[in-house]
């Protein structure tokens, strides 16, 4: 045994002198990544930063508070509780909560040092980039290697190796550079080993375990496939290792619980990092990123961590309090998006916002996610979700009265004319269906899926497929009158006022047609494609781009009126009441615009993309928004009346009858969450059976 170790140091002392080569390469490369990353945020050259001579443990806290997201930050030196780093001189520098703090800092420093104050005031960056999470645990979600910069996946390429390889004098090397990898995987390896697992694999002497928990390496964290270091160990019969790698639970839950909470945080942190259109993956998927795991928090002295979502330009704090999780999220770019939800077994809800009470009405669970609009006609809320089904519920009590599958997904909305209800199905198909008993009437099959809603007009039906085409079809049978063919997919729903059909394309086209013959009579071109539907009123059209504008078009000509630009992509559909334009934008606001001018009026901005399209009633907005919420606003203002929470993504656009307002959502924590709810106009209560 003594001439394995003997052997082992001296295996020691040759990477030693290998990586101790390669070291200053590395903190050369690292100080000018921080030094570049600095001088950016405070509109300074690097030589200004340079000139300024702060030691590299402080140029590595500037950096890790100025840098973007989707950059490591991991180069900073730990801080303490008390949020003091001991310099060798054994005076205290106070590291601040929050980048404007940061910037302060930074300023305070160069007046300190002699450094060239910016023509720019650097708080005003500060003020776009909320960091206000205190210096907490970490969880690193990254496992692609283009994520990070190349020279700091080469650094946890190594990491991992050594790890791999037992060689811990290597990897203590690494994280005494970078401690918060101590959790970290190798990138795109599917094992999702961290360097305590790999110990608990080699039977590592207990020093080396004490030393990697000493970094902050979690008991609790798991492997891909459910093992925790302990279990490891056990299966590898390294028994000297039991005591050390027993987890400390100090927060204890039951595995139910934490289970439901982090379906439920899941939930969110897809809904907040959502993609642009809502139809793709979301961002944590198409980075792959690993989801934060919450029995870690259970074993921590203060159950909370830091998840920085690289691309969504923020991340999320949260943290256990007894079986209640908080979680804090912000995305730098948006100003005031920064939001608090609290999560339970029974739920989510967002802070602050949920202040209404009143009597419930009813909620209903689908099989699925419920995109589809309701429709409430006679006394039956018509609906369609993602389960595939079309359904029929009592507008009083939501009880069902039938339900229709089809074979796809329901995102169209119906449209219900003269006791027939038309909807489309990602089956290609569209159905007219008895509005009584959900029996059917006709199908007509299109050579793409219907995501569009239809339009029944004067014993027509109107309606786009992703085939690239517009349709028109006789209401009572399902002939085909006509079709016309756009360059794109055809997701908008048209729009038909008196002899023309309006419609948008994703070939970047609003399309003006006749509705008798299908000709073309204008179009106009934008620069994205067009998943809004059109509205038309006093002869002008109104449509939203995934260019990120609103168009306002002289309905009998195509020629611009006005534009107005929001800040991300327009899929909500406009709704034009006394004079005002309301419509949603995926940069999280809701705008309310002059019809004539396209000057704002006022604005509402939600924690995440508003894809709902607005009903507006009686002086009241009602609009949905990914950030799970209906809102209600003053329609002259802008004001909240209230909010209410439905669990779920909502992208359904409401309807409003009879003092309350139909809406559906995307599930909540599990797939027998109600997605569709009655909510009470008057205080915003969700009303249920």
């Amino acid at each position: 045994m003594a001439q394995a170790r003997a052997d082992d140091g001296q295996r020691d002392e040759g990477r030693k002198s290998i990586l101790e080569e390669k070291v200053p390469a590395e903190e050369n490369a690292k100080r000018a990544d921080h030094l570049q990353r600095v001088a950016k945020a405070a509109d300074m050259t690097t030589e200004d930063v340079e000139s300024l001579g702060m030691t590299d443990d402080e140029l590595a806290i500037f950096a890790s508070a100025f840098g973007d997201t989707d950059e490591p930050k991991d180069t900073a030196p730990q801080i303490s509780d008390d949020d003091e780093l001991i310099e060798e001189g054994g005076e205290p520098h106070l590291f601040h909560e929050t980048v404007e703090g940061m910037t302060d800092e930074l300023a305070g420093l160069r007046r300190e040092r002699g450094g060239r104050l910016s023509s720019l005031d650097v708080g005003a960056r500060g003020s776009q980039a909320r960091t206000n999470h205190r210096r907490v645990a970490e969880w690193d979600g990254v496992t692609l290697r283009s994520t990070l910069h190349p020279e700091a996946a080469a650094v946890r390429d190594r990491l991992a190796d050594a790890a791999r390889d037992g060689d811990w004098q290597t990897v203590f090397r690494i994280l005494d550079e970078s401690p918060s990898w101590a959790n970290s995987a190798g990138l795109e390896r599917h094992r999702g080993y961290a360097p305590l697992h790999q110990a608990a694999w080699h039977g590592a002497t207990v020093e080396t375990v004490e030393r990697l928990l000493s970094y902050g390496a979690w008991r609790t964290l798991r492997t891909s496939s459910g093992d925790r270091p302990i279990d490891i160990a056990a299966r590898r019969g390294h028994r000297h290792l039991t005591r050390v790698l027993s987890p400390e639970v100090k927060h204890p839950l039951s595995r139910d619980v934490l289970a439901r909470l982090q379906r439920s945080f899941h939930n969110l942190i897809r809904e907040i990092a959502d993609p642009e259109d809502g139809r793709g993956p979301d961002l944590p998927t198409r980075e792959r990123l690993r989801l934060p795991e919450l029995e870690v928090l259970t074993e921590l002295g203060r159950p909370a961590c830091w998840f920085p979502v690289p691309g969504m330009y923020g991340g999320f704090l949260f943290e256990l309090q007894g079986a209640e999780l908080i979680v804090d999220s912000w995305v730098r770019v948006v100003e005031g998006s920064e939001r608090t939800h609290h999560i339970t077994v029974d739920g989510v809800r967002l802070e602050g916002a949920w202040a209404a009470t009143g009597t419930e009405r009813w909620t209903y669970a689908t099989g699925g996610n419920v995109f589809s609009s309701p429709a409430v006609v006679g006394g039956t809320v018509y609906v369609g979700s993602d389960d595939g089904k079309v359904y029929a519920l009592d507008a009083a009590t939501g009880a069902k009265k039938w339900a229709h599958a089809t074979g796809g997904a329901v995102f169209s909305s119906p449209a219900v004319v003269d006791g027939t209800v038309y909807c489309g199905s990602t089956d290609h198909t569209l159905y007219a269906l008895h509005a009584a008993t959900g029996s059917k009437r006709w199908t007509y099959t299109t050579g793409g899926t219907i995501g569009s809603s239809p339009a029944v007009v004067g014993g027509t039906v109107y309606v786009g497929s992703d085939d690239g085409k517009v349709y028109a079809l006789d209401a009572a049978t399902g002939t085909e009158r006509w079709t016309y063919t756009t360059g794109g997919a055809v997701w908008s729903s048209p729009a038909v006022i008196g002899d023309t059909v309006y419609v948008g394309s994703d070939d970047h086209t609003l399309y003006a047609l006749d509705a008798a013959a299908g000709v073309e009579r204008w179009t106009h071109t934008t620069r994205s494609r067009i998943f809004s539907s059109p509205a038309v009123v006093d002869g002008t059209v109104y449509a939203g781009s995934d260019d990120g504008k609103v168009y306002a078009l002289d309905a009998a000509t195509g020629t611009e009126r006005w534009t107005y630009t929001t800040g991300g992509p327009v899929r909500s559909s406009p709704t034009v009441v006394d004079g005002t334009v309301y419509i949603g934008s995926n940069d999280h606001t809701l705008y309310a615009l002059d019809a004539a001018t396209g000057t704002e009026r006022w604005t509402c901005t939600t924690a995440a993309a508003v894809d709902s399209s607005p009903a507006v009633v009686d002086g009241t907005v009602y609009v949905g928004s990914n950030d799970h919420g209906l809102y209600m606003l003053n329609a002259t203002t802008g004001t909240e009346r209230w909010i209410y929470p439905t669990g779920g993504a909502v992208r359904s656009s409401p309807a409003i009858v009879d003092g309350t307002v139909y809406v559906g959502s995307n599930h909540g924590i599990g797939k027998n969450d109600p997605t569709l709810f009655a909510v009470d106009t008057a205080t915003g209560a969700g009303l249920a059976s």
